[in-house]
């Protein structure tokens, strides 16, 4: 019986018929780092062209002299490469951004996120960042299995890039090709060697857990004699974690027995959807399913196999380009995968679960029959499961409570429906019928303690009705309800009939004194400013709740109250969570309003650490002479405002932790690293004097290779530094340091600079 194919499979452009000539479309030479655009350098005519797949397949071709040339994933940034000289440009600027003399040949290269370039030589990787001035940096050198013989084909790094994965093959003597990878850690500055010839890192949710897992996919074998497997497992998770470590038992790649030396060529995993696809070099195209890691497909689809491929992000599939010049297009097919599913591999669970995550035509109807199967069968766990996940929540419905009411309770167990209330709660939240119904249930059983902290929780779905329910038992949870809700009107009714007149008071302190309890301070706040209750506002920040104070003057600004009354109120302020405040106002982009505050608060004399490192925080955004501030301050905490800076300008960040002293010398030497800050970093080290931080950072991390970072270092030490010194003792700390480091050859070599020449002269 045949079956429609689940995959969908086209052309999308073709090279060739741009004018590209067939002699360029090859590896290195035709590069591809993304859906966006395709590249190919044109080295008879020192031209690259560039094909933008995000505008109709646009072409253009520019004057530019290259070996290879790679684009930003995402924006129009090129890197070209000219034997070991790397530059990046912007297209749309048409600037350099930064350039370096690599002092080995490149073999390998990609981008690996937005900013960050991955570089392969034959003894190492390095990371180059295009956002600061550093130079490549030194991520691992290339284990002994992954020698300089070997042909590198693939480099990958992790969502969290955290966990990074190099590929190479070679021949062996028998002809038979050898696949090895390297899977290096960030975090333990450790690799580990596996035998296989593609790989991919995908980020999933495995059934239940709430956190995600870092899980790796590749295709290879266990050792010499094993056949060839799939292997999916978590990557860098503690193997004794409490949840567990998600892995898949190996599943064996068939491979046509007819067709010799077939191997894998390419591992794609698309995210979401967690759906991975293989291709061999025969042309076969494998697709998987990640959770379950069955083979969802298998047909030979080309001669002409792909060597370069990218994930395409609207489709979720695969795009790979030929050395026939094409362009093809590789996807499920989701108004046919479910069929296939369910006709060719007979396999309804594994259906469900593609149907969940990929929103597949027909899925309703599978979820449907499921859903009735179990219920018949009195499943309550496995029913309630089959609704929680059902497509955009189809069965989570009145009708399906109602079925969960009418099943016989089971003995030593909850009621039907509160099982499938609590299996909704463990993976969000209830909708308003659900919620509503919760209520009902609970209050019957005079649970209603267990309704109030489900309401803390956030789990229930405020309405009108549900704050109905609650009135009956309870009018401070109604009032909480209704402020929810956006019921206004009968929050204040509930608050009169049932508080204000037991305490014959018109006054809306109760009423104050109960949203502050339930912690409904917008729903408050928005109830006193739109009835003109502002002399309430000031009591509630003034006297009630100062700490609340925050909260109220940010969502008085989302209702557009006038500045001048918020500044007063800020003026009235004497205890307030300054740190809060100022987010509040950042993430408004209102710091401006602080900043007199803040000022007037420390020209009387206060020394609260808080309140200087919300001014800091004011004037590095508003751009108010913030060096001289951060360097002259005595009052605001370093960690605070370092973290902080680091994110808005590593400069500022250097500043601040020079600023803190020895305490800091380690955040110095990272951010300076890390943002190639060199010069700055080499006069912070010749003013400490200090031989023990010059040891830190002199040190050689490895006999046979120098560190980039290191020789950066060294080189503004002696270029710059030293010459600038006027101190005898900074200079001569300095060559005390680079003699016990070994580096007297770097001092003799540079003698001839005047700072060298006074550096003798203190021997």
């Amino acid at each position: 019986m045949s079956h429609a194919l689940p995959i969908t499979f086209e052309e999308e452009l073709n090279l060739i018929s741009l004018g590209v000539n067939l002699d360029n479309v090859k590896p290195g030479s035709t590069t591809m780092e993304s859906d966006k655009f395709l590249c190919v350098c044109e080295q008879a005519h020192n031209s690259v062209v560039i094909v933008d797949l995000s505008e109709g397949n646009t072409m253009e071709r520019r004057p530019i002299q290259a070996d290879s040339a790679i684009i930003n994933p995402v924006s129009r940034v090129i890197a070209i490469r000219v034997e070991n000289q790397l530059q990046i440009f912007n297209m749309d600027l048409r600037s350099k951004l930064k350039s370096h003399l690599m002092p080995e040949p490149v073999v390998f290269w990609r981008w690996i996120s937005d900013k960050t370039i991955a570089l392969v030589t034959a003894s190492a990787v390095f990371h180059w960042n295009m956002n600061d001035d550093s130079p490549p940096v030194l991520i691992f050198y290339r284990s002994a299995n992954l020698g300089a013989t070997m042909q590198i084909v693939s480099y990958e790094a992790s969502t969290d890039s955290q966990l990074m994965l190099l590929v190479g093959i070679t021949q062996d003597k028998g002809g038979r090709i050898v696949g090895n990878m390297q899977l290096y850690s960030m975090e333990t500055k450790t690799s580990q060697i596996l035998q296989g010839y593609a790989g991919a890192f995908v980020q999933i949710k495995p059934p239940g857990r709430t956190d995600s897992a870092q899980v790796l996919v590749f295709a290879g074998i266990k050792g010499e004699g094993y056949p060839l497997q799939l292997f999916i497992m978590e990557v860098g998770r503690d193997r004794e974690a409490s949840s567990g470590v998600f892995s898949v038992p190996p599943q064996l790649i068939p491979l046509d027995a007819d067709i010799q030396n077939d191997l894998p060529v390419s591992m794609l995993v698309s995210p979401g959807v967690d759906i991975a696809y293989m291709m061999t070099k025969m042309g076969y195209l494998l697709v998987y399913d990640v959770h379950s890691g069955k083979l969802l497909y298998r047909a030979r689809i080309v001669q002409d196999v792909p060597f370069v491929t990218r994930l395409n992000s609207q489709s979720k599939g695969m795009l790979g380009v030929t050395s026939r010049g094409q362009l093809l297009h590789l996807a499920i097919d989701k108004t046919k995968m479910l069929a296939y599913v369910l006709t060719a591999l007979r396999d309804s669970q594994l259906a469900l679960s593609l149907a969940s995550r990929m929103e597949l035509k027909g899925a309703e109807e599978l979820y449907s029959s499921e859903f009735d199967r179990l219920i018949s069968a009195n499943d309550v766990q496995g029913a309630a499961h089959i609704a929680a996940l059902s497509p955009q929540g189809f069965l989570r419905t009145p009708e399906t409570i109602e079925r969960f009411q009418q099943m016989p309770n089971q003995l030593d167990q909850a009621q039907p429906v509160l099982q499938y209330f609590s299996v909704l709660i463990e993976k969000g939240s209830l909708n308003k019928a659900e919620s509503i119904e919760l209520a009902r249930v609970l209050l019957q059983q005079n649970r209603s303690s267990l309704l109030q902290s489900r309401l803390l929780e956030d789990k229930l779905e405020c309405s009108e009705e549900l704050g109905d329910l609650a009135n009956q038992v309870d009018p401070m949870m109604a009032m909480f309800v209704y402020l929810r809700a956006g019921v206004l009107e009968k929050a204040v009714n509930c608050f009169v009939q049932n508080v204000s007149k037991k305490s014959k008071s018109q006054s809306p302190l109760a009423l104050i004194h109960l949203c502050d309890r339930y912690d409904c301070v917008e729903e408050l706040t928005q109830y006193l400013y739109t009835n003109n209750l502002m002399k309430y506002i000031d009591v509630y920040v003034g006297k009630v709740s100062p700490e609340k104070a925050p909260a109220v003057i940010g969502k008085l600004l989302d209702l557009g109250c006038n500045e001048e009354y918020i500044k007063k109120l800020l003026g009235q302020l004497l205890q307030c969570p300054v740190d809060e405040l100022c987010k509040q106002l950042e993430k408004r982009n209102r710091l401006d309003l602080l900043q007199s505050w803040l000022e007037k608060r420390i020209s009387r004399g206060n020394k609260e650490a808080t309140t200087h490192n919300a001014l800091a925080r004011v004037y590095i955004t508003l751009d108010k002479s913030p060096q001289e501030f951060l360097i002259t301050n005595k009052f605001y905490d370093s960690k605070v405002v370092g973290e902080y800076c680091e994110q808005a300008d590593p400069y500022f960040a250097f500043l601040v932790y020079r600023r803190g002293g020895a305490a800091y010398d380690d955040d110095v030497i990272r951010v300076a690293t890390e943002n190639g800050l060199f010069k700055d970093l080499a006069r912070y080290l010749v003013e400490r004097q200090d031989l023990d931080l010059w040891g830190k950072v002199l040190m050689k991390q490895d006999e046979e290779h120098e560190d980039s970072d290191r020789r950066a270092l060294i080189d503004q030490v002696v270029h710059t530094a030293i010459p600038e010194s006027t101190k005898a003792a900074e200079v001569s700390t300095t060559v005390h340091a680079f003699m016990n480091a070994e580096l007297s050859a770097e001092i003799v070599e540079q003698k001839s600079c005047v700072g060298m020449n006074r550096c003798f002269a203190f021997f």
